[in-house]
């Protein structure tokens, strides 16, 4: 899983330097601590939660994302944040579906 994300910029998304990458998302999806547990898939019913594939569905308890953080530059303005998912099959090889989400959103200063 790739994830960046871009600040809308005149008439175009330009990247900015927020970025992540994650080699095993599965094995990120059930470590108590790491980020992705924390932000998303510890919300997951516990018996829906699996790695992702084709087909599978999760039912997750109502939750609300809120991100803080300090900035030394002003960072208001349109955003969004991309995210790419890429499978490898047992061989490690690439497997030709793709999975791409965006979230578009705003950051002020509170």
């Amino acid at each position: 899983m790739e994830a960046e994300l871009r600040k809308f910029f005149r008439g175009g998304w330009i990247q900015t330097p927020f970025s992540v990458r994650i080699l095993d998302f599965c094995k990120e999806m059930t470590n108590t601590q790491s980020f992705t547990y924390e932000v998303w898939s510890g919300h997951i019913f516990p018996e829906d939660l699996q790695c992702v594939e084709k087909g599978i569905k999760y039912r997750h308890h109502p939750f609300t994302v809120k991100v803080d953080f300090e900035a030394l530059v002003n960072m208001e303005g349109r955003y969004k944040f991309t995210t790419v998912f890429r499978a490898y099959d047992e061989d490690n090889r690439l497997r030709p579906e793709v999975i791409c989400l965006e979230v578009p959103g705003d950051i002020i200063k509170v």
